[in-house]
């Protein structure tokens, strides 16, 4: 506001208050729970797939990633074993399905843990499947999610126990990683007055 004229004539200006807005950053956050994860996108390309072992050129661990049901990986020699993937950087993965393609009568993944690493050598489970001998679904996808919400660089659906043929090798046609989605949140305002 403009205030009173000084003595010798003219005016001179007065500031009885200040008032401004601040105005907060939009922050983006990972939603952990990915039961409420509505994304099927394999999150597995533009990496490497990896494996404990295989068993011939026709069993890679390539072929659980590559869209195709009628391929499998399958491990070479005894119980436990596993398949995964490697990224380029670390993703956050808390959802995953598979198919069990035709295998569904034998040497199918009956038992399995889901673990994430940084490193290859240090394994964290994620989440795990039991009841080994429970039947699977020929060419069905099953989809499983868990809570995670740690950026890793390598994950692996690690075999304990297969339908079938107990511990004598395991296999897996697809195995699809679905990467966390994302929450963002709202900027505020703050209106601040000093009188």
């Amino acid at each position: 506001t403009l205030a009173n004229w000084t003595a010798g004539g003219g005016w001179s200006p007065s500031v009885s208050s200040i008032i401004w807005a601040t105005r907060s950053i939009p922050s983006t956050s990972v939603v952990a729970d990915g039961s409420t994860n509505t994304s099927t996108t394999q999150a597995a390309t533009g990496g490497t797939a990896i494996c404990s072992s295989y068993y011939n050129a026709s069993t890679v661990p390539a072929n659980a990633f590559d869209g195709n049901s009628g391929t499998a990986w399958e491990s070479n020699g005894s119980l436990p074993a596993w398949v995964g993937y490697q990224f380029s950087s670390g993703k956050v993965i808390n959802k995953y399905r598979v198919n069990v393609g035709n295998y569904c009568v034998s040497a199918i993944v009956g038992s399995w843990t889901i673990d994430g690493s940084n490193d290859g050598s240090s394994w964290t489970q994620l989440h795990s499947v039991g009841n080994g001998n429970n039947p699977r679904t020929c060419n069905v996808w099953e989809t499983y999610s868990f809570s995670n919400s740690t950026a890793y660089s390598r994950y692996r659906l690690y075999c304990t126990y297969a339908k079938g043929t107990g511990t004598a090798y395991c296999a897996l046609p697809e195995l699809v990683l679905i990467e966390a989605q994302t929450q963002t949140s709202n900027p505020t305002f703050t209106k601040v007055t000093i009188n």
